[in-house]
């Protein structure tokens, strides 16, 4: 065995697999294996070119405890009642969901495997909370990948508990579809206002909780495009404070823009749901294209990354369909939620989407040359690799 040495930090990362091997022999600088940090952790970061900056708090039930708040499967089967109600019906309502998650799971077992290959705090920059405290994750290369998965089958189950129950003892479709508010209605007819009250208060606080976990992981996500300096004030977004190990500014300034956007629902509720309606075309673009990268890699015969948690034969058909879903769910969330259509009914999902489509275009074809070219470095290579035998 050769033994080659290399001290220093590399401005950028290998291009190539060749070029970039994974150190599982690697002899790793004892610093980067600290806290509950494992030594495939180390492995990990050293790989994908990334220093250890935060403490791994996170096991795996921890873990499966944080996303599980954050999904809110349940509690968003109930607030979202009446437009399964208008559209479907009970019988549909119960059907539609069950088709959903189980196209869903595609699409999670494509992100899980993705999270497994590169565990960081960014992944690919695509949705979803597990892989944006990969970071915080022991072990993270195979708890998160292994978190997404049970937390979506966890979810899912107690979503078809509570869907069952509900529809049962929703009463008649007439009733609820009379309802201002179905999930209300739902509680009432339980015959106790204190009841009905303390059911309420329960869901908005598993709600809250779940905006918390989504400000965390977003907060990552920032800090973590900052890191490759993606954003206005990188340096600053991906400043670490050096006690509690946290990316404060991150957070202040992901809770801010948050407040902000809230704030257009005072004015105008149109304009904001118009805005929030973005949302969806987003993920759903995000999956096509990070699991549409992969699919072509195995369509092509070429090797992917190692990942710990592999779909193995099962990626090829499983990456296929869960783009063809995700191109399908894309295409009918374009559609109005009901008839007859005008300009407050209408959806208007498409409009924010192309618009900011077109302003990212425009932005990187004027700034590339500049920004592009002397700022920003796709995957910024920063951690120290010590001694690998090749």
């Amino acid at each position: 065995m050769k033994s080659s040495s290399h001290s220093g930090l590399a401005e950028v990362p290998s291009r190539t697999r060749a070029d970039s091997p994974l150190l599982e022999n690697a002899r790793l600088e004892s610093e980067m294996v600290f806290g509950n940090s494992t030594q495939q952790d180390a492995v990990d970061m050293s790989r994908l070119g990334k220093k250890q900056q935060f403490k791994r708090n996170f096991s795996f039930i921890s873990t499966l405890g944080f996303i599980s708040i954050y999904m809110a499967t349940w509690e968003f089967v109930l607030v979202s009642l009446g437009l399964g109600l208008v559209n479907g019906g009970f019988g549909g309502l119960f059907w539609t969901f069950i088709a959903t998650v189980t196209c869903y799971a595609t699409i999670v077992a494509s992100l899980a495997e993705m999270a497994s290959m590169a565990p960081t705090s960014g992944g690919q920059y695509r949705s979803d909370s597990a892989v944006h405290i990969s970071e915080e994750v022991s072990d993270a290369s195979l708890t998160v990948p292994r978190v997404m998965w049970w937390s979506f089958l966890m979810n899912v189950t107690l979503g078809i508990i509570m869907l069952i129950t509900m529809l049962f003892c929703m009463g008649s479709l007439e009733d609820a579809l009379a309802a201002e508010v179905p999930y209300l209605q739902l509680f009432r007819n339980t015959g106790s206002t204190s009841m009905a009250l303390a059911l309420t208060i329960i869901l908005l606080i598993l709600i809250s909780a779940g905006n918390i976990t989504t400000l965390a992981t977003t907060s990552r996500e920032v800090f973590a495009f900052s890191r490759d300096r993606g954003f206005p004030f990188s340096a600053w977004l991906s400043r670490i404070d050096g006690t509690h190990l946290i990316p404060f500014n991150a957070v202040y300034a992901t809770a801010f823009w948050s407040g902000v956007l809230c704030l257009i629902n005072l004015g105008s509720t149109f304009a904001f749901e118009t805005i929030v309606s973005l949302t969806l075309l987003a993920l759903l673009s995000t999956y096509m294209l990070s699991i549409g990268c992969v699919l072509l890699k195995r369509l092509r015969g070429e090797s992917l990354p190692s990942a710990r948690w592999s779909l193995g034969r099962l990626g090829l058909p499983v990456n296929a369909f869960a783009f063809a879903y995700s191109g399908f769910a894309l295409v009918f969330s374009c559609f109005p939620v009901g008839l007859p259509v005008d300009t407050s009914t209408a959806n208007w999902a498409p409009a924010p989407t192309h618009t900011t489509v077109d302003h990212i275009c425009v932005t990187y074809i004027c700034v590339s040359y500049i920004y592009v070219a002397y700022i920003y470095v796709a995957y910024i290579y920063e951690a120290y690799i010590c001694e690998s035998y090749i």
